[in-house]
Protein backbone atom coordinates (compact mmCIF):
# COMPACT_ATOMS: atom_id res chain seq x y z
CA UNK A 1 0.00 0.00 0.00
CA UNK A 2 2.86 2.36 0.73
CA UNK A 3 4.11 2.23 -2.85
CA UNK A 4 0.89 1.70 -4.87
CA UNK A 5 -2.16 2.77 -2.82
CA UNK A 6 -2.99 5.83 -4.91
CA UNK A 7 -2.71 3.86 -8.16
CA UNK A 8 -4.89 1.03 -6.79
CA UNK A 9 -7.57 3.41 -5.51
CA UNK A 10 -7.67 5.50 -8.69
CA UNK A 11 -7.95 2.38 -10.86
CA UNK A 12 -10.74 0.99 -8.70
CA UNK A 13 -12.68 4.29 -8.75
CA UNK A 14 -12.22 4.66 -12.51
CA UNK A 15 -13.88 1.26 -13.05
CA UNK A 16 -17.14 2.42 -11.47
CA UNK A 17 -19.05 5.52 -12.56
CA UNK A 18 -21.41 5.10 -9.61
CA UNK A 19 -21.56 2.55 -6.88
CA UNK A 20 -24.38 1.48 -4.56
CA UNK A 21 -22.78 -0.10 -1.52
CA UNK A 22 -25.76 -2.42 -1.02
CA UNK A 23 -25.79 -3.84 -4.56
CA UNK A 24 -23.10 -6.44 -5.03
CA UNK A 25 -21.27 -5.53 -1.84
CA UNK A 26 -18.65 -8.02 -0.70
CA UNK A 27 -20.29 -8.09 2.72
CA UNK A 28 -23.73 -9.21 1.49
CA UNK A 29 -24.84 -12.79 1.99
CA UNK A 30 -23.86 -15.75 4.10
CA UNK A 31 -20.93 -17.06 2.09
CA UNK A 32 -17.60 -17.58 3.85
CA UNK A 33 -16.17 -14.68 1.83
CA UNK A 34 -18.96 -12.31 2.94
CA UNK A 35 -18.49 -13.33 6.57
CA UNK A 36 -14.75 -12.75 6.29
CA UNK A 37 -15.33 -9.30 4.73
CA UNK A 38 -17.69 -8.33 7.56
CA UNK A 39 -15.14 -9.52 10.13
CA UNK A 40 -12.41 -7.41 8.51
CA UNK A 41 -14.62 -4.31 8.64
CA UNK A 42 -15.48 -5.03 12.26
CA UNK A 43 -11.96 -5.80 13.42
CA UNK A 44 -10.02 -3.04 11.66
CA UNK A 45 -10.31 0.71 11.24
CA UNK A 46 -11.34 1.87 7.83
CA UNK A 47 -11.40 5.02 5.74
CA UNK A 48 -13.96 5.54 3.00
CA UNK A 49 -12.62 7.18 -0.15
CA UNK A 50 -14.66 8.92 -2.82
CA UNK A 51 -13.84 10.71 -6.05
CA UNK A 52 -14.99 14.34 -6.17
CA UNK A 53 -15.02 17.03 -8.87
CA UNK A 54 -11.82 18.94 -9.23
CA UNK A 55 -10.66 16.17 -9.44
CA UNK A 56 -9.97 15.29 -5.84
CA UNK A 57 -10.32 12.40 -3.43
CA UNK A 58 -12.30 12.72 -0.23
CA UNK A 59 -11.06 10.54 2.63
CA UNK A 60 -13.51 9.98 5.45
CA UNK A 61 -12.16 8.20 8.54
CA UNK A 62 -14.82 5.95 10.07
CA UNK A 63 -15.08 5.90 13.86
CA UNK A 64 -16.62 2.83 15.44
CA UNK A 65 -19.80 3.61 17.37
CA UNK A 66 -20.99 0.04 17.93
CA UNK A 67 -20.65 -3.50 16.65
CA UNK A 68 -20.72 -3.37 12.85
CA UNK A 69 -21.56 0.33 13.03
CA UNK A 70 -19.42 3.35 12.28
CA UNK A 71 -19.74 7.01 11.46
CA UNK A 72 -17.61 9.51 9.60
CA UNK A 73 -17.54 12.99 11.11
CA UNK A 74 -17.41 15.98 8.72
CA UNK A 75 -14.58 17.63 10.64
CA UNK A 76 -12.38 14.55 10.07
CA UNK A 77 -12.75 14.55 6.26
CA UNK A 78 -9.61 15.13 4.25
CA UNK A 79 -9.61 16.35 0.65
CA UNK A 80 -6.69 15.40 -1.58
CA UNK A 81 -6.31 17.40 -4.80
CA UNK A 82 -5.28 15.38 -7.83
CA UNK A 83 -2.75 14.86 -9.21
CA UNK A 84 -0.86 13.94 -6.08
CA UNK A 85 2.38 12.07 -5.50
CA UNK A 86 2.25 8.61 -3.97
CA UNK A 87 4.43 9.76 -1.08
CA UNK A 88 2.11 12.66 -0.22
CA UNK A 89 -0.98 10.46 -0.53
CA UNK A 90 0.57 7.83 1.76
CA UNK A 91 1.17 10.47 4.47
CA UNK A 92 -2.40 11.74 4.12
CA UNK A 93 -3.81 8.21 4.22
CA UNK A 94 -1.83 7.48 7.39
CA UNK A 95 -3.28 10.65 8.94
CA UNK A 96 -6.79 9.53 8.00
CA UNK A 97 -6.28 6.18 9.73
CA UNK A 98 -4.90 7.96 12.79
CA UNK A 99 -8.16 9.92 12.96
CA UNK A 100 -10.06 6.62 13.21
CA UNK A 101 -8.45 5.79 16.52
CA UNK A 102 -8.76 9.15 18.26
CA UNK A 103 -11.33 9.04 21.04
CA UNK A 104 -13.26 12.27 21.02
CA UNK A 105 -16.01 13.73 23.16
CA UNK A 106 -18.89 13.93 20.74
Amino acid sequence: MQTRSLQIIQRDLDEFATRDSDVGAETNGLTPEAKKARRVLRDYWHVSIGLRPGPSLELNPVCEVGRDSGIGYPEDRITVSLPCTQEKFWRILQDAFERCCVIKDR
